[in-house]
């Protein structure tokens, strides 16, 4: 049976230079996308210069297609298309758990054409666990929130129980590890998922993945139990 349990935990991101919605519509997922489309457009035609923009603004993703900053990233993406009058074209940069990608947002132009969409991962858990030449949140502007995600644990229909507590027990009994996967190295599911299953005396083998699309067709072909995903 498919193991899916919610946390209660949520991953914001926002663009740089909530709403929790874990069962969203494509059409309420565009309408929140607009909306945020129109704050940053908002906020960024205020700051430049009057004939802004005049060429394509380029969005940095910190990861890999597939994963929930990639796709809410892209809704935007396409909402500022459509309210600046230019393509706002998105440029996944996976790797190094986001890390790539925001030293290119840090180093690029301060001119409002390279966006960032960060997120708790690169924000507030890289700089602790990497070495960083930089500091992003000094020297990132933040310009809007755009979304929160909550993160769920979701299992291979080969995890027995229909529950996280029946799989766990079974786990506990048979004194067996638990090969799970995260998305990223600085993932907020990797975090939880650690602390959570250490507290009950569980063995872990981790399979870490560049970016949550990855490592959800991993889960699907059975090359790990668990994964935790937003």
């Amino acid at each position: 049976m498919s193991t899916r349990i919610r946390y209660g935990h949520g991953g914001q991101s926002a663009l740089g230079a909530g709403t929790k919605a874990p069962a969203m519509t494509m059409r309420r997922i565009e309408r929140i996308g607009l909306a945020a489309a129109l704050l940053v457009a908002a906020l960024l035609c205020g700051a430049a210069a009057a004939a802004y923009p005049e060429r394509p603004v380029r969005l940095l993703i910190p990861f890999g297609p597939g994963g929930a900053s990639d796709f809410g990233g892209r809704v935007v993406a396409a909402g500022l298309s459509d309210v600046l009058g230019q393509q706002v074209v998105v440029d996944n940069r996976g790797g190094a758990s986001g890390l790539i990608a925001t030293e290119m947002a840090v180093r690029a132009q301060a001119d409002g054409y390279t966006l960032f969409l960060g997120n708790v991962n690169v924000m507030a858990i890289n700089p602790h666990i990497q070495r960083m030449k930089f500091d992003p949140v000094k020297e990132l502007a933040t310009i809007a929130p755009v979304m929160s995600i909550p993160t769920v644990v979701v299992g291979h229909v080969s995890v027995k129980g229909n529950t996280l507590k029946e799989y766990l027990d079974e786990v506990l009994r048979s004194k067996r590890e638990i090969r799970y996967g995260t998305a990223t190295l600085a993932s907020p599911g990797r975090f939880i998922m650690v602390s959570f299953l250490k507290a009950q005396g569980i063995k872990l083998l981790e399979v870490p993945f560049n970016g949550a699309g990855p490592a959800t067709t991993a889960l699907l072909a059975g090359e790990m139990e668990i994964l935790p995903v937003t």
